[in-house]
């Protein structure tokens, strides 16, 4: 049987099925694209079979077409200005851990806490996003299941043209549920102000605001004398994922490894994402207003720029991106 978020998934997907068989356009292509996604991770047995798989045809070719045109963008940006890429991603070096500091042995918070603890973070941080974060809920558009190591993420957000995001969660019953549900309501209000109100999005910088928000929320708990030890080793894990992208960004631009369409473009994705946001929490520290103004500029301007030209548009000191000290101040 169904749940309210299955049934809501299929009600999206068949009226824009509909829509897409009527008048063909790319949002509603992009749609169904994304309901497939979600269906198959959830592996769910689709109502109104027939009427669904009969029109399967009808968009597999044009889905080829697209990754056939995505990838030819990635090369193109993955490979603009490679002096300063292979220069970003020897800061790597700033970066190491012991091993056994990045073991995630993290205290026992249920569920519901975490539910509370963001909703409480988000009301009074952004009004905006905690919007997003209710209408997300009330919607049934959020799912969360018991942590499965089959499956390679913790959380997962599906944006789409035509409704309101879906969030799923594999929840750890540690503060990780929080973090990851903040910095996947950060994805649904990046996309808001990115694509909806200015009708683009730079894919290339995709994780910036989910990551930047997500480090807030962990200062959030920390200055509420909540969980530090627990916030301090996600941010070490945070950095050594950071390290792990540039690392192997470094071996791509010093000719070590071949071009890897999924690859490099992860990497780079991540890498920007995490840097961009620490340099903003850095901000942060400092004048939290126009740290957020400066975000918000970020979000809403760096589609209208080449993925190259961005941190130069928004006066970003590109060779001070990632600095040791940016690095040891999000540490505190």
């Amino acid at each position: 049987m169904l749940d309210q978020f299955e049934l809501s998934i299929y009600e999206d997907y068949k009226k824009t099925l509909k829509n897409y068989l009527h008048k063909p356009n790319y949002n509603d292509f992009e749609d169904l694209m994304a309901f497939e996604e979600i269906i198959n991770d959830l592996a769910i047995k689709k109502p109104n079979k027939d009427f669904i798989d009969k029109h399967q045809l009808l968009y597999k070719a044009r889905k080829l077409l697209l990754f056939y045109q995505q990838e030819s963008l990635f090369k193109k940006n993955v490979n603009l200005d490679k002096d300063y890429l292979l220069f970003l991603s020897k800061k790597y070096k700033y970066i190491d851990f012991e091993e056994d500091d990045l073991k995630l042995k993290l205290k026992k918070v249920d569920i519901n806490n975490n539910l509370e603890l963001i909703s409480d973070f988000m009301s009074h941080y952004n009004s905006e996003l905690y919007d997003i974060f209710r209408d997300l809920k009330s919607n049934n558009h959020i799912k969360i299941f018991d942590y499965n190591d089959n499956i390679d993420y913790k959380g997962v957000s599906y944006l789409f043209h035509h409704s309101s995001p879906y969030i799923i969660l594999l929840k750890k019953n540690n503060i990780v549920d929080g973090d990851c549900l903040v910095h996947e309501v950060g994805h649904c209000y990046q996309w808001n102000k990115s694509l909806v109100k200015s009708k683009s999005l730079d894919y290339f910088y995709s994780e910036v605001y989910s990551h930047y928000v997500q480090f807030l929320y962990l200062k959030f708990l920390s200055d509420q004398g909540l969980y530090k030890k627990d916030g301090l080793a996600i941010k070490k894990n945070v950095l050594q994922l950071l390290r792990m992208h540039l690392v192997r960004l470094n071996n791509y631009y010093s000719g070590k490894i071949k071009f890897s369409d999924d690859l490099v473009f992860d990497d780079l994705q991540y890498a920007f994402g995490q840097a961009i946001a620490i340099y903003y929490y850095n901000k942060y520290l400092i004048d939290p207003e126009r740290a957020d103004y400066d975000m918000e500029k970020f979000i809403t301007k760096s589609s209208s720029y080449d993925s190259d030209k961005v941190l130069d548009e928004l006066n970003i000191n590109k060779k001070k991106l990632l600095t040791q000290k940016k690095i040891d101040n999000f540490l505190k």
